[in-house]
């Protein structure tokens, strides 16, 4: 309700003081939709009663002797004045559930640095570093599935997103550079993967190695988690994503509109019209609609979403068509979203004081380990039960972070470099004075700017 209600505060003025009851009768209308129609919302239950602790405790006492990881990505940035980040780490989190020896628990964290790309962190630019991120993460997943046995490993982000975003030549990585990110043994089997295609994936992938090389290494820790029976799926906390209040208006639009069709007049400036999926677009973009918002009015403490199908990563004219989703791959590039690995998303809620967040996990886990694996996500968020998010994932979103002492031990590495070379007089002329003195230009330090205007 709090965010129905900030919502509010940011609509067109004209439809603000209807917001609140017609988002109530669009809730109720989805709510209601008979089960014969096409893509309902159909909820399922975790636990009975979610307001009692016993069925929590259940759940955990099931998974005693559970061996769980988690995995996150950080990046530190500020290195001698510019944002570029230049640091790239992961924490892998493992804990055994019921365990209480020393070796209960295990952090392992890796470490990148971005300068060791043939164009530096600098010239490689922001872009291209954020696709070396998610290759990174990714690479640290699989030899994290691979190294431990494992039954359930939590990441926290998307297991996908959607990937055409890097089929741009600014995220082109060289043979050379895949090597130093990934190793040479990773960089041998992408290298033969890429061969077994067809020779328009082969063309396509030596123009977009970024895209070419994050897909194989999902496909790779989606196999080799399958072949070690460990329970992989992504924890998306945050996420802005329409993709099922979009199908379900598309699928059921003329039932939906029909008892609502002065607002959506109101809201589109417009009736319904062709085509409907960019006409629902418009009308969720304007009233700030999302997933998480419709569907934390619907679902309850302790319920999730029936499993679909991911379709980021799909052919367009076939979303468009079947689903009413405006995204995925555009014709002429069909041959690369067959390579992508298909994902299945759910929506849960945890907590009555926070929204629902989505899960997704590979096509391969069946409906009971897919049951084993919510109910897991559940009773890991109990123990934060405001924020009701899984803990470990909480752990590793901390530890994850690069702290400003690393950051400066590297600026104090490079700075005694100089001060080294300026002493013995063999470094360079010039005046270095800026940068050992870490002065720049920034509001904060601008004279009397805090004074007069607070």
């Amino acid at each position: 309700m709090s965010t129905v209600l900030q919502n509010s505060t940011l609509i067109a003025k004209s439809i603000r003081s209807e917001y609140l009851d017609r988002t109530n009768s669009l809730v109720e209308a989805i709510d209601s939709l008979p089960t014969a129609s096409v893509t309902p919302l159909q909820k399922r239950k975790v636990v009975n009663n979610a307001s009692s602790a016993a069925e929590t405790s259940k759940i955990l006492e099931n998974l005693r002797g559970s061996q769980v990881g988690s995995l996150d990505g950080g990046q530190g940035k500020g290195f001698l004045g510019t944002a570029i980040p230049f640091i790239l780490r992961t924490v892998v989190f493992s804990v055994k559930l019921g365990d209480r020896g020393p070796s209960r628990e295990d952090f392992a964290p890796s470490y990148f640095m971005a300068n060791e790309l043939s164009a530096g962190a600098m010239g490689a630019g922001e872009q291209l570093l954020a696709a070396i991120l998610v290759i990174f993460e990714l690479k640290s997943a699989l030899q994290a599935v691979q190294q431990r046995d494992m039954n359930i490993f939590l990441l926290h982000g998307p297991l996908t997103r959607s990937f055409s975003v890097f089929l741009g030549d600014n995220y082109f990585i060289s043979e050379s550079d895949i090597e130093v990110v990934v190793g040479e043994e990773l960089a041998g089997d992408y290298k033969n993967w890429k061969s077994s295609l067809l020779p328009a994936q082969q063309k396509s992938l030596d123009r977009f190695s970024s895209f070419g090389l994050i897909v194989f290494l999902l496909k790779r820790l989606f196999e080799t988690a399958q072949k070690k029976e460990t329970l992989i799926c992504g924890v998306v906390e945050r996420t802005t994503s329409t993709e099922v209040i979009q199908q379900i208006l598309f699928n059921n639009i003329n039932l939906i509109y029909s008892n609502n069709e002065d607002w959506f007049k109101k809201v589109t400036g417009s009736t319904l019209k062709s085509p409907f999926d960019e006409y629902i677009k418009l009308f969720l973009d304007r009233l700030g609609y999302t997933d998480s918002l419709i569907l934390g009015s619907l679902l309850q403490k302790g319920e999730y979403t029936n499993w679909r199908e991911g379709r980021a990563n799909r052919y367009q004219p076939d979303n468009r068509k079947c689903f009413g989703l405006p995204i995925g791959f555009i014709t002429g590039q069909k041959e690369l979203s067959d390579l992508v690995p298909v994902t299945y998303y759910s929506y849960i809620r945890t907590s009555n004081f926070n929204a629902p967040f989505r899960v997704e996990i590979p096509a391969w886990l069946d409906e009971g380990q897919r049951e084993k694996l919510i109910s897991s996500v559940y009773a890991f968020s109990q123990f934060l039960p405001q924020y009701a998010f899984p803990v470990n994932l909480d752990i590793v979103d901390k530890l994850a972070k690069v702290p400003n002492w690393i950051t400066n031990a590297f600026v104090g590495l490079i700075t005694k470099e100089i001060y080294d070379g300026i002493a013995s007089g063999k470094g360079p002329t010039i005046d270095y004075t800026q940068m050992l003195t870490n002065k720049f230009r920034d509001w904060d330090i601008r004279p009397g700017a805090r004074k007069s205007i607070v």
